[in-house]
C-alpha cells in the first residue's frame, strides 16, 4: 500500500469505525464506559459515504447528477440506515423522480450535518481552495441539505480533511484557525472562531457541554474539527471514545472526527482489529478499491 491509499483509507475507514462505534451511543446526553461488544453496523454517515465514492466516474470526474443518482439506488435498495429526516425528505423525492437540485431540503431546519458527514471522498478528487471546485462541493451539498450553513459545515470538514491529505507533517494544531480564514462570515465559522478563543485544556465534555454536539452543524462540524487538534493527545481509538462519551450525535462526530484524524495516521495506524469486526466488511473494501482506482 503506497502512501496515498494509505491516507484515502485511513480516511474512509477512521469515518466508519467511528460511525459504528457511534451509533450505539447516539442520543445520549454522555456515556461513562464504551464497550465493543455491540456488532459494528454502519449508519447512513458511511453509507451515503460510499455511495459518494462510487459516484466517482472512470475519468476521474464526480458530478452531482451522478451522486444523486447513486443515493437514490442506495435508498431504494434499503442499504441507509438511520437516515435523517432532511436527507430522507430528498430521498423520497429523487425516488419519485425529482431533479437533484431541487429535492434537497432547505430553511433553518435544513441546516443539519448530512451533508458534512459525506463529504469526506470529495477531499481527494476536488481542491476546496478552488473557486469552481466549491461550486461543486455546493451542488453535492444541495443534493440532501439545500442550505448554507449545511455547505460551510461540509466544506470545512473537506478542508481538514485535505489539509492532512495534502501535507504528510501538517500540524492539527493550526486546523480550526486554518478553516477560520478560508470560511465567509456564517455561524460555523463564528462557532470555530469562539473555540479558538478557548484555552488548550479544555476538554471535550466541556466543549460539547458549552458549544454543543447536536445534529445541528454549526455545532457538530466545530466539534469534530476541534476534537481533531487532540490526535496527539489520545490517539485514534482513545480519541474516538472521548468523542462518543460526549454523548449528542455521537455517531456522525465520531464519524467526522475519525475521517479527519484517520487520513492524518493513515490506515494502517487504524485498530485493525476492529476493521475486521465491521458488518459488510468485504462489501466496503470492494467500494474503497474501486474508489482508489477511479483517482
Amino acid at each position: 500500500m503506497n502512501k496515498k491509499e494509505n491516507k484515502i483509507k485511513g480516511c474512509l475507514w477512521g469515518g466508519i469505525l467511528g460511525d459504528c462505534i457511534g451509533a450505539a451511543y447516539e442520543g445520549r446526553d454522555s456515556v461513562d464506559v464504551i464497550t465493543m461488544d455491540q456488532p459494528l453496523l454502519m449508519t447512513d454517515d458511511s453509507q451515503f459515504t460510499l455511495a459518494t465514492c462510487e459516484a466517482l466516474e472512470k475519468n476521474g470526474k464526480i458530478r452531482p447528477e451522478k451522486v444523486a443518482e447513486c443515493f437514490r439506488v442506495w435508498f431504494e435498495q434499503r442499504r441507509i440506515r438511520g437516515i435523517g429526516s432532511s436527507t430522507l425528505k430528498a430521498m423520497r423525492d429523487l425516488s419519485a423522480g425529482q431533479h437533484w437540485a431541487l429535492a434537497g431540503a432547505t430553511g433553518e431546519y435544513a441546516a443539519g450535518n448530512g451533508a458534512a458527514m459525506r463529504i469526506a471522498p470529495l477531499a481527494f478528487i476536488l481542491n476546496p481552495f478552488d473557486a469552481s471546485d466549491r461550486v461543486l462541493v455546493k451542488d453535492i451539498c444541495r443534493i440532501t441539505h439545500n442550505n448554507d450553513e449545511a455547505y460551510l459545515g461540509a466544506l470545512a470538514i473537506l478542508i481538514a480533511i485535505y489539509k492532512n491529505w495534502q501535507d504528510p507533517d501538517y500540524d492539527q494544531k493550526l486546523i480550526i484557525s486554518d478553516i477560520i480564514s478560508e470560511l465567509p462570515d456564517c455561524r460555523v465559522r463564528d462557532q470555530l472562531m469562539d473555540l479558538e478563543k478557548e484555552p488548550d485544556g479544555l476538554t471535550l465534555k466541556e466543549c460539547a457541554e458549552k458549544y454543543g454536539n447536536s445534529g445541528y452543524v454549526v455545532e457538530s462540524a466545530p466539534f469534530a474539527i476541534c476534537a481533531s487538534t487532540k490526535l496527539g493527545q489520545y490517539g485514534y481509538q482513545q480519541l474516538i471514545e472521548e468523542v462518543i462519551k460526549c454523548g449528542g450525535d455521537a455517531d456522525t462526530a465520531a464519524s467526522m472526527t475519525g475521517q479527519i484524524i484517520g487520513c492524518k495516521v493513515g490506515y494502517e495506524a487504524l485498530p485493525l482489529e476492529l476493521i475486521e469486526k465491521v458488518e459488510e466488511k468485504q462489501m466496503i473494501e470492494e467500494i474503497i478499491e474501486e474508489f482508489l482506482k477511479g483517482l
